[in-house]
């Protein structure tokens, strides 16, 4: 697929895309729901909830929060307003050659969910748990974004057979994608809190004959290191803890002197609306926020390591 440097470029235009999509599907979100039309009357956020007929208060005080975060609304004295009218998201017409197509379908799902929430946090129809909706989860990391950060990832650790890696919060299709690279001789472990998920990813390791894989189901926070990695993986995991900084430190105690850490998250500095991809994130239970650079950052010079960054949503720790 060309360079690393070209892959980087190509992952963080697609990045962007689905960060400005999000943006135009929160701001359709409060126009569709009237969010807008009161908040335009300068309503008090306790009075939304009254006024808009079978509305879940929780979700729609996450909307109010994120719109705040975005610079549409602001809140003084306990009214409601909009401070900024919404501008059209910043859409990379010119950029359209390298932007995949399957993750718009995945977007359009969790906007749809963000309606049925809007109802009920319990609504049918909401498939964001990782074990209930294990299939979307999987049509989601099966995307080619998701192949092309995984061939990053690959390329900047230089996996190869015989090497050891840990991948924590692996999903059910890096353990194929990732594992094949480090066998026969290598070994692959991956975990995941998610039985559904790795119950797919076990039949396609099956199907592959990858006896080097091994796939532990239980909580990354819960994992004791005895032993030791070439490589530790975070992609798309750190976002899923409050304590970020801790979770980086504890993936660390994992790796062989001279080993790496690779970290794969949007950075959330780079975003100017990332605010509004957490808010459809934010129906994933465990969803806390997506980390900053300075947060990887700090750690890796406490601990005396090399830092480097790959675009805006990867860091080598080493």
């Amino acid at each position: 697929m060309g360079s690393v440097e070209r892959l980087v470029r190509i992952l963080d235009e697609n990045v962007s895309a689905w960060v400005e999509f999000s943006f135009m599907y929160l701001m359709l979100f409060g126009f569709k729901h009237g969010i807008f039309k009161l908040a335009g009357t300068y309503t008090k956020r306790e009075e939304l909830e009254r006024l808009l007929p079978k509305t879940n208060g929780t979700i729609l005080n996450r909307a109010l929060d994120a719109y705040a975060e975005l610079g549409v609304m602001e809140e003084r004295n306990g009214v409601i307003r909009i401070s900024h009218p919404p501008t059209a998201p910043e859409l990379p017409w010119d950029k359209l050659d390298v932007l995949f197509s399957d993750w718009v379908p995945i977007l359009e799902g969790m906007y749809r969910m963000a309606d049925y929430a809007f109802l009920s946090e319990r609504h049918p129809r909401m498939i964001l748990d990782f074990d209930k909706g294990a299939d979307f989860w999987d049509m989601k990391l099966s995307q080619g974004i998701n192949t092309l950060y995984r061939d990053i990832i690959v390329r900047i650790t230089k996996l190869r057979d015989g090497m050891t890696v840990l991948d924590l919060g692996c999903g059910s299709v890096s353990p194929v994608e990732i594992g094949r690279h480090v066998g026969p001789n290598g070994m692959y472990v991956g975990v995941d809190f998610s039985v559904g998920l790795l119950s797919i990813a076990k039949e396609r390791v099956k199907e592959r004959g990858m006896d080097w894989v091994e796939l532990k189901n239980m909580d990354v926070r819960n994992v004791i290191p005895s032993r030791k990695y070439d490589v530790v993986i975070m992609s798309f995991i750190l976002e899923y803890f409050r304590d970020q900084e801790g979770m980086l430190r504890k993936g660390l105690k994992f790796l062989n002197d001279g080993g790496k850490l690779v970290v794969v998250d949007p950075f959330r500095e780079e975003y100017e609306h990332i605010a509004a991809w957490e808010f459809f994130e934010g129906f994933t239970p465990e969803f806390a926020a997506f980390p900053s650079r300075k947060t990887v950052r700090t750690v890796a010079e406490e601990e005396g390591l090399n830092y480097k960054e790959f675009g805006k949503n990867i860091a080598l720790l080493y």
